[in-house]
């Protein structure tokens, strides 16, 4: 029996370009094994292996700085947040105050399983094995999370006038016409991986050895523990399939023939000729559409307002956004919503 277990730590920080916040990235890593050799006779052997891998990342995270005001949630435009970005021409841009950059965090925890036997058999070496994944991953992004307003030119900023756009992160659930709250919701997705497989390793003759398997290998749908998941199959249709599997799986019948052979054609143990054909799968995985779907509406919208009325700085912005989603009825816009400003 053998068990070994090993961490790593990675860390960086650095202050925003105005040197108010601190800009941090971190990551952490946990692995553990545990693998065991069973030896029934000198003929049959089993080995059984199992681990668990714990990755947490944060990237463009944040940490009060120099600034006490790029800390101060009374200076903020959004429910519970800090102070929003400001562009201005002319001006160093102000990226905005504590947990205000567009952040990439996530938790991805995999556990695993794994027993092979082995039986040696005559000419025969048969080996069976089964494997099973366990994949949790969890992530949380952002794209403006404490809102941002940026003006046309800095006299528009210093008159209030003259506003060119507004954005803001906002959450919607259950296709409500008002946002939940503000910032994108964190999603937790999870997927099951299993395989069986048989090989026979067949010694033909002293100098030639045929090798012969199948394996089987499926995954589960994805699936997001709060149903937060969305797919729009069709680009002329509304519906957004709210909760339904992402896919059709094609993964059922994934049965995965593979033959080889080795020749030593002069029998001196010094040449070996060796051929094998194999099928081999792409499964897909969570981490192949988890960063699409953290983004994705409903639950996730970064709402633009192009031209918003002068005078909307600094409060207007976020309460244009309410007046006129409770004005539109139920919410079915994808991950980017744009609403301009009616000209008379």
């Amino acid at each position: 029996m053998a068990l070994s277990w090993s961490t790593d730590y990675g860390w960086t920080e650095s202050p925003d370009g105005l040197n108010s916040i601190l800009v941090d990235n971190r990551l952490w890593r946990n692995s553990a094994f545990l693998s065991e050799i069973h030896i029934f006779n000198p003929q049959a052997a089993n080995a059984f292996r199992t681990g668990v891998n714990r990755v947490t990342a944060q990237g463009l995270s944040t940490s009060p700085g120099n600034n006490p005001a790029a800390s101060d949630p009374r200076l903020g435009i959004l429910p519970g947040r800090d102070a929003p970005a400001l562009s201005v021409p002319g001006l160093t841009k102000f990226t905005g105050g504590n947990n205000g950059l567009g952040t990439t965090n996530f938790w991805f925890t995999n556990l695993q399983f794994y027993d092979d036997l082995s039986i040696q058999k005559g000419r025969s070496l048969i080996k069976i094995g089964a494997e099973f994944i366990r994949y949790r991953y969890n992530t949380q992004v952002a794209a403006e999370p404490n809102g941002e307003y940026d003006f046309s030119t800095l006299n528009d900023f210093l008159t209030n006038q003259k506003l060119a756009q507004f954005f803001a992160d906002v959450f919607y659930a259950g296709q409500q016409a008002t946002p939940s709250g503000t910032g994108f919701p964190e999603r937790g997705f999870r997927q099951n991986l299993a395989a069986l497989y048989f090989q026979d390793d067949l010694r033909l003759k002293p100098n030639l050895t045929l090798n012969v398997g199948l394996r089987y290998e499926t995954v589960s749908q994805p699936t997001e523990v709060n149903g937060l998941l969305s797919n729009l199959q069709d680009i002329y249709s509304t519906d957004l399939n709210v909760s339904k599997p992402l896919f059709r799986n094609p993964s059922r019948l994934n049965f995965e023939p593979r033959i080889g052979l080795a020749w030593d054609p002069f029998k001196g143990g010094k040449t070996s000729v060796r051929a094998a054909f194999g099928i081999f799968d792409v499964l897909p995985l969570i981490y192949e559409f988890s960063m699409l779907e953290a983004y994705s509406g409903p639950f996730s919208s970064l709402v633009t307002l192009i031209n918003p009325p002068s005078g909307s700085f600094p409060d207007g912005g976020y309460q244009s956004i309410l007046n006129l989603n409770a004005s539109n009825g139920p919410v079915r816009e994808p991950s980017m919503n744009t609403i301009r400003r009616a000209t008379t």
